[in-house]
């Protein structure tokens, strides 16, 4: 078990040489000092990312009548929060891609799970914590990268612990635990630790299934559960499941964690499903077989 343990943190040691620029993208995003040219550079200096970010700029979602020629003049169309956005969803997809296994389809279906907890997790912070919007967002697209690391090494493995965990309705942290020395929330969170992204990103993914295990009395025990609850509606909306009853036979324990009424729960629920009704266009963007 031990041994499967270092298998899988190593895999992150053979990410293929482009993927440097997807995480230097990330760490920059992060910074609280963001230095704007140098952002760009970046973006520019990758033809792939940069051609990503120009066709998304360019879609129809947008609706701009010329085309936009460079990162330069989109930011300056879009405006460089819109565009950072997507530079961030799009190094988080690179990555994602990177960690090759037999099972792209579930790694798609993660993808597209991050990216929904991510458009979630900002309509979240609207209510609750608009000053941290963007690292709640940044969070949501980073919270299951170790389910992908698993999956480059083990994806035969895994996928019979997926699946043994949907037909016997064990929780997949507790089978990857026994099987494979630790979950996917433990293996995220080292990961981007080594890849040198914010301490406060790195609790965010390491303890997203678990807030009740990090208590230091700041403000990341609170981003560390609005995470947490930004999951669970993901999971919820999945599931076509919309109610605060659905959600407590789901995860008895949330009451634990966030002392939300049912009423406001499902006021907020209501205010994610029109949130996501209305990014489908911008969801649809990224879906891996296009982009």
């Amino acid at each position: 078990m031990v041994q499967i343990s270092q298998d899988v943190i190593a895999a992150v040691d053979h990410i293929p040489t482009h993927q440097a620029v997807a995480r230097e993208v990330l760490r920059m995003c992060a910074s609280h000092e963001m230095d704007v040219p140098q952002f760009l550079r970046v973006l520019s200096s990758d033809q792939i990312l940069s051609a990503y970010i120009l066709k998304i700029a360019n879609s129809s979602l947008y609706n701009f009548p010329r085309m936009i020629p460079s990162v330069d003049r989109a930011v300056v169309v879009l405006g460089f929060n819109t565009v950072k956005e997507i530079a961030m969803a799009l190094s988080v997809q690179s990555l994602f891609k990177g960690f090759q296994s037999n099972h792209g389809l579930q790694v798609n279906q993660l993808w597209k799970h991050s990216l929904r907890v991510a458009l979630i997790l900002k309509e979240i912070a609207e209510k609750y914590d608009s000053g941290n919007k963007e690292l709640l967002y940044f969070g949501g697209l980073l919270h299951d990268v170790g389910k992908v690391i698993i999956l480059s090494s083990f994806d035969n493995e895994y996928s019979i612990l997926v699946e043994k965990s949907v037909q016997e309705r064990i929780p997949l942290l507790d089978l990857e635990k026994k099987f494979l020395g630790l979950d996917h929330s433990d293996i995220g969170g080292r990961v981007l630790d080594q890849w040198n992204l914010p301490t406060t990103l790195v609790l965010l993914t390491r303890y997203h299934h678990r807030p009740e295990e990090y208590k230091s009395g700041e403000k990341e025990d609170f981003l560390i559960r609005l995470v947490y609850m930004g999951n669970l509606i993901g999971h919820l909306l999945e599931r076509s499941l919309s109610r605060y009853t659905d959600l407590i036979k789901i995860e008895p324990t949330f009451k634990d964690y966030l002392s939300i009424p049912e009423k406001e729960f499902e006021k907020l629920l209501n205010a994610v499903q029109k949130e996501i009704t209305e990014q489908r266009s911008f969801i649809n963007l990224f879906e891996m077989n296009e982009i």
